[in-house]
């Protein structure tokens, strides 16, 4: 799945890009989109192709072998399977935290060297991204499926992962969605949310509401999830009994508390007391 990733004026003149054909110089911007936040990807230039050139006669394999040849990618081989590095891409490219890291299996050549500078890079590159959040791409830009953990062509040799991303990235998507840009899908509060079962939707729903009231904040967003939730959580715990509330049962209620607290029934009211002695006397008579 492709990434957005950032070009620097400074990629049409460097020396050795000038020196490759612009349809490889056009494929070199292309593999950034396709290599995972580490700069690799399989070595397959059909299907390289059917990505960056669905409709034009470009020979893939031969621009590889180009920009091979040029030093900006390493091709390698791996068992059977092969694959390539885009070089210094961690130096140009600030690839968003939420990026799953890379799976695929690396060069023998040179393994420890590499991989060493590779990890220093990268950590280097993710500190300055969290310290500096406009210097990462707009996450409005990552596809979803790019969190996957899965190589970008296909699945990786060796390595099946089925998982999808986190709730809690999930989450922040839906609220940079609403138009809150600050967000922490490491955050104790939100991490314990989504534990307790809030939704995505619960979280676009409240950055929603933040926005209309001009508190745009990813803590006002959390506050009001967690308030939401606990207002639910206290209506669900009010049980009624269930009863048919006729004016007889509310009559007999009344009569049946009265007896319970005083011992007795409840006297009836003069007038129907009245009526009743005058219903007796008159029956008296007819006898």
């Amino acid at each position: 799945m492709a990434r957005a990733r950032n070009i620097k004026p400074s990629f049409f003149k460097n020396p050795e890009l000038v020196e490759c054909s612009l349809e490889a110089r056009l494929l070199f911007i292309g593999l950034w989109t396709l290599a995972d936040r580490e700069g690799y990807l399989e070595d397959r230039p059909k299907r390289i192709k059917m990505e960056l050139f669905p409709g034009d006669d470009v020979d893939v394999n031969r621009c590889l072998d180009e920009l091979d040849e040029h030093g900006l990618i390493d091709r390698y081989t791996v068992g059977e399977s092969r694959f390539l590095h885009v070089c210094k891409f961690l130096k140009h490219q600030h690839p968003h935290h939420l990026e799953k890291p890379s799976t695929i299996p690396r060069s023998q050549t040179g393994l420890k060297v590499n991989l060493d500078k590779s990890q220093t890079n990268l950590r280097q590159n993710l500190d300055k991204t969290q310290a500096n959040p406009s210097d990462s791409l707009n996450p409005d830009s990552l596809n979803p499926e790019s969190l996957r953990n899965e190589s970008d062509l296909s699945t990786t040799v060796g390595v099946v992962d089925n998982s999808s991303p986190s709730l809690e990235a999930q989450a922040c998507i839906e609220i940079r969605k609403a138009g809150i840009e600050r967000v922490n899908p490491s955050h104790a509060k939100m991490i314990a949310l989504c534990k307790a079962g809030a939704t995505p939707d619960e979280f676009r729903d409240a950055a929603i509401e933040a926005k209309g009231r001009g508190k745009a904040s990813f803590a006002y967003v959390l506050a009001t999830v967690e308030g939401r939730r606990r207002d639910a959580s206290e209506l669900g715990n009010l049980t009624t009994k269930p009863r048919n509330h006729t004016r007889a049962n509310v009559h007999d209620d009344r009569k049946r508390a009265y007896a319970e607290l005083t011992g007795q029934s409840k006297p009836e009211p003069a007038l129907v007391a009245a009526q009743r002695q005058a219903i007796e006397g008159a029956a008296n008579r007819l006898d």
